[in-house]
């Protein structure tokens, strides 16, 4: 299995990342839930939903599609992969 580096949790309200204060999910816990999930896009998606709803109300500066797009559409196979 994958060393990792500290896990790139949210810090909310403003969801950054606790470890390197990019907008979460940053490109490093992109490339640690895709190895997480491997080929379970659907499992991935479901995952990153559930902070969907506080991150809409957290986020007010957001639309719900950007917020959607920053969350859940890089999932898809074949979208533009994380890099670190």
């Amino acid at each position: 299995m994958t060393e990792y580096p500290p896990i790139h949790a949210p810090s909310r309200p403003d969801w950054s990342c606790t470890a390197c204060a990019d907008a979460w999910p940053c490109n490093t816990r992109k490339l640690q839930l895709r190895d997480l999930f491997q080929d379970n896009t659907a499992g991935l998606v479901n995952y990153l939903a559930q902070y969907l709803t506080d991150a809409n109300l957290e986020l007010g500066h957001l639309s719900s599609v950007e917020v959607s797009e920053r969350f859940v559409d890089w999932c898809a196979p074949g979208a533009g992969r994380a890099t670190a």
